[in-house]
């Protein structure tokens, strides 16, 4: 099941259910994470982002204090780069399509529906590893690129009259 060592991984949990924490954190060291952070609060999870060095953040999509889609904007819209750009596994009861668009447009990497199979979690934090997204920042979107393939376009340019949207990933690197 796991080709991959997590165990150098950090995941940060963002989910205010004691028992969906303790759910998540059962599947996450069963494939082999051994560093987690667990928080109840998106708020405190935003604050603490910026002293350690997440690989990526599970969160949930409804919570109490502050939904999953703000948490997430308010991440995407931090301040620093590296905080901004932390990969997201959304996760939700409700996975109909207006949800699963609504988080997609905030900027999460990955959806995954409850409940959730171990084996569902693994090829999830995989794809984040194996195959990661450009980091897009543009006016009205930040996160990673919406489009999961990649190939050439022979079709008319609609969008050549819009600036451009800036490819953060590609800027970090040089």
């Amino acid at each position: 099941m796991n080709k991959h060592s997590f165990d150098k991984l950090l995941a940060v949990v963002v989910v205010d259910s004691e028992n969906m924490r303790a759910l998540l954190g059962q599947m996450l060291h069963g494939i082999g994470l051994r560093k987690i952070r667990y928080f109840n609060d998106p708020a405190e999870a935003l604050e603490a982002l910026a002293e350690i060095s997440a690989d990526f953040i599970i969160a949930k999509l409804s919570m109490e204090s502050m939904s999953g889609l703000e948490f997430v904007r308010r991440l995407r819209r931090a301040d620093n780069l590296h905080i901004g750009t932390i990969p997201v596994i959304m996760v939700t009861a409700q996975a109909g399509v207006q949800e699963i668009m609504a988080a997609r447009d905030v900027g999460i990497n990955e959806f995954l529906a409850t409940p959730i199979a171990p084996q569902a979690l693994h090829d999830r934090i995989v794809a984040l590893i194996e195959q990661p997204r450009p980091f897009i920042k543009a006016e009205s979107y930040v996160g990673p690129d919406r489009r999961r393939r990649t190939g050439s376009y022979s079709g008319q340019e609609r969008r050549s009259g819009r600036k451009s949207a800036k490819n953060v990933t590609a800027a970090t690197e040089a």
